[in-house]
């Protein structure tokens, strides 16, 4: 037997090997990267400084010299430049599907002071219907981004001169700044983890609204309404766990425990829900209120 023979094929296993490596595609052995919502204020910046342009459908694919994308693939170019699947869609599709949780611009409370919400416009056409016609990316400051529309393209301005009217909370995967100085835009921005545990309790006050909305349900007998609303109780405790989570927050299950919730509990009639609900939230309190829920 040729002693030569075991190293020789050795070595051709191994140039097969670097052959079939060299032929992959160029990321394709790379992991996802991690969305933060700095990194999407980012990414929205870059757009506007590059010079995207708007059009309908695309989703960041190179236009010329730019990129090209609409109000929608903006906020899509980001997740999936970093290899994160999951925001495809229009502007509704991504509210309803990647955030947790909503309010007015014009609220009492405003805008929280975090990089990286989304933006949205009610359609213009039907407001009521709570389509959204349009999306941008917060970016701080009372300043968003967004691709508007033919022959305008990348726009920056106030949140308060144009027409935006609801933010939204990513959630996705996106992590958000705990305490710490982070650069942003050439600055140094300081976060406290104060901005994101008042997203917390937003949502703890969101679940126990739930809570009694399923009271209210049941003590009226109301077997549709309560199966609609035993859904979205569901769902509101995953996004609370998943925000807590990317938020680097300890969950508080015992900040969402209401009176009278549970097999266990006495069963309350519909006007002692809303009493114990006015006491927390104040008299004009009701089931109908906007609590933010998605």
């Amino acid at each position: 037997m040729n002693k030569h023979a075991k190293p020789t094929r050795l070595l051709c296993m191994l140039l097969t090997l670097l052959l079939l490596a060299a032929c992959l595609p160029m990321g394709a052995a790379s992991a996802a990267s991690t969305p933060t919502s700095l990194g999407l204020a980012g990414h929205g910046l870059m757009a506007y400084n590059d010079g995207w342009v708007y059009v309908y459908g695309a989703k960041g694919q190179q236009y010329g010299d730019t990129r090209a994308s609409d109000c929608a693939g903006l906020l899509y170019a980001y997740f999936s430049d970093l290899g994160v699947g999951g925001c495809a869609g229009g502007a509704t599709s991504q509210v309803t599907q990647n955030c947790i949780f909503s309010d007015s611009i014009y609220s009492p409370y405003g805008i929280p002071r975090i990089h990286g919400l989304a933006v949205t416009v009610f359609d213009k056409y039907e407001p009521e219907t709570g389509i959204y016609g349009h999306i941008g990316i917060y970016i701080g400051n009372n300043e968003a981004v967004d691709n508007s529309d033919y022959g305008t393209d990348m726009v920056r301005g106030s949140i308060y001169t144009r027409d935006w009217a609801s933010w939204h909370l990513f959630d996705n995967g996106v992590m958000y700044p705990k305490d710490g100085w982070y650069e942003f835009d050439g600055k140094m921005v300081h976060y406290t983890g104060y901005e994101v545990a008042q997203m917390q309790r937003s949502l703890e006050r969101s679940i126990r609204t739930q809570k009694r909305r399923v009271m209210v349900d049941k003590a009226a007998g109301d077997k549709e309404r309560l199966a609609q609303d035993q859904s979205r109780l569901t769902l509101l405790r995953q996004r609370y766990t998943h925000f807590s989570k990317d938020a680097g927050l300890k969950t508080q299950y015992e900040r969402t425990e209401v009176a009278g919730f549970g097999k266990k509990s006495k069963r309350l009639s519909v006007g002692d829900i809303l009493k114990n609900a006015r006491s927390e939230y104040g008299e004009g309190f009701t089931m109908d209120a906007n609590d933010g829920i998605l």
